[in-house]
């Protein structure tokens, strides 16, 4: 494990890396926050969820229950524990899963397993999932689901004096989630690489470094894909993770491309510069 502190940015960044020798087993990464609270809250693929912390099991939960009631959750890019005056946040890259317990929060960084269809777990006593008597319900062998190997998970703990901001949270993510652009300056050797008999374009050498054509303050790109029916088209989805109402300045997008605001079929709607709470928005460009 390796702890990571990068220049200007006081939340620390978690490497794990692992070598999994042992079969069936489960092993989860566990944080400390020291908050106290009976709700998580989670992201989600458009929005987040609060959801409560499960503080025991039930007495006699076999007369109610098939299974173990346990509050095993699933979030999709971090989680938060806040009790109104702290908060701790995790973000995760690739780990979906877990579970708070007391003040500490547990990320599944491995779930294994041999066969499908066992009987007698922990969570599930007795019978087996499925009808083990009937064909297609068999116990069936999955030895790569032992998930033998290396693996690395990549985490990241915000620890902080406030409450729970969806935008801070938003921000935060996309920036720990954001891939490294990089590019190698070569030099060519010309006397084997000849250029003297290629065409060579003439471009400016001093270019801006930034170009704002669309202003997306407290929102998030969900996607940049070509149009389905227009070659010299693309579609741009902006989503609102937030309870407000957001505002899109589109006013420098129409000074270089024709805008229109479309459905997940393209096709075109009234346009508008603003996205409801927890909705998205489906910008299509045209190039002139």
């Amino acid at each position: 494990m390796r702890i990571v502190l990068r220049e200007g940015d006081s939340d620390p960044e978690i490497q794990v890396q692992l070598n999994n020798t042992v079969e069936s087993h489960r092993l989860r990464l566990g944080i400390k926050t020291d908050i106290c609270t009976d709700h998580s809250i989670a992201s989600t693929a458009f929005g987040f969820i609060k959801r409560p912390v499960l503080k025991e099991v039930p007495k006699n939960w076999e007369s109610r229950y098939s299974e173990i009631p346990v509050d095993l959750e699933v979030m999709e890019e971090n989680v938060s524990l806040t009790d109104n005056r702290n908060i701790c946040t995790v973000y995760s890259k690739g780990v979906k899963e877990y579970q708070i317990v007391e003040d500490r929060i547990y990320l599944t960084l491995l779930a294994t397993t041999g066969e499908l269809g066992k009987a007698d777990l922990l969570y599930r006593p007795g019978r087996a999932s499925g009808d083990t008597t009937k064909k297609g319900h068999i116990p069936l062998s999955v030895p790569e689901a032992q998930l033998l190997g290396v693996y690395e998970c990549d985490f990241k703990v915000s620890y902080s004096e406030s409450n729970f901001d969806a935008e801070q949270i938003i921000h935060a993510s996309g920036t720990f989630h954001q891939q490294d652009i990089y590019y190698q300056l070569q030099h060519f050797n010309e006397f084997i690489c000849r250029l003297d008999s290629k065409l060579l374009v003439n471009y400016p050498k001093d270019l801006k470094n930034k170009c704002d054509l669309l202003d997306l303050e407290g929102l998030d790109v969900f996607s940049i894909v070509p149009s389905l029916y227009d070659s010299d088209s693309f579609l741009i989805q902006i989503k609102n993770l937030t309870k407000q109402k957001k505002d899109v300045n589109l006013s420098r997008l129409k000074s270089t491309y024709k805008v229109s605001v479309v459905d997940a079929n393209e096709h075109v709607k009234e346009l508008t510069n603003s996205i409801g709470p927890y909705e998205l928005l489906t910008i299509k460009l045209t190039n002139r």
